[in-house]
C-alpha cells in the first residue's frame, strides 16, 4: 500500500458511529478496570487519578465525563481516609481538572458543587 492510501483521518476508516461505540467500549473498560482498583486492591489514590485522567480525555461526550467524574468523588468520599494528605492531593486534583473543562452546563457544575461540598 503506498503513502498515498493510507486513510488521512478516521472518518474515511470507519463511520461516527462505529467510531462512537469503540470509544464508549475503551472507556466501560476503563471504568471497570479502575473500580476494581478503588474496590479490590484498595489502591484508591490511584483510582481517583485515573477516573480524573479518563474524564479529561473524554472531554467532549458530556455523559461519559461527568460519570467518570462522580466516580472520582465517590471513591474519594469512601476510600480516602479524613484529614489527610492525600485527602488534599485528590480533591487538588478533582477540582484542578474540572475547572480545564468547558463542555459541562450550569446544570452539571452545580451538581459537582453540591457532591463536593
Amino acid at each position: 500500500m503506498a503513502m498515498s492510501e493510507v486513510p488521512r483521518s478516521r472518518d474515511s476508516c470507519t463511520s461516527e458511529n462505529d467510531w462512537q461505540t469503540k470509544i464508549t467500549t475503551i472507556v466501560k473498560s476503563i471504568r471497570q478496570l479502575t473500580t476494581f482498583l478503588a474496590n479490590q486492591v484498595e489502591a484508591s489514590t490511584i483510582a481517583i487519578r485515573l477516573f480524573v485522567l479518563a474524564a479529561h480525555i473524554t472531554g467532549e461526550c458530556e455523559d461519559m465525563t461527568y460519570n467518570l467524574y462522580i466516580q472520582a468523588l465517590s471513591v474519594y468520599e469512601d476510600s480516602i481516609e479524613c484529614d489527610s494528605q492525600a485527602q488534599l492531593q485528590a480533591i487538588a486534583l478533582i477540582i484542578a481538572t474540572l475547572n480545564g473543562e468547558k463542555g459541562f452546563g450550569v446544570d452539571k457544575r452545580d451538581t459537582f458543587i453540591t457532591k463536593a461540598a
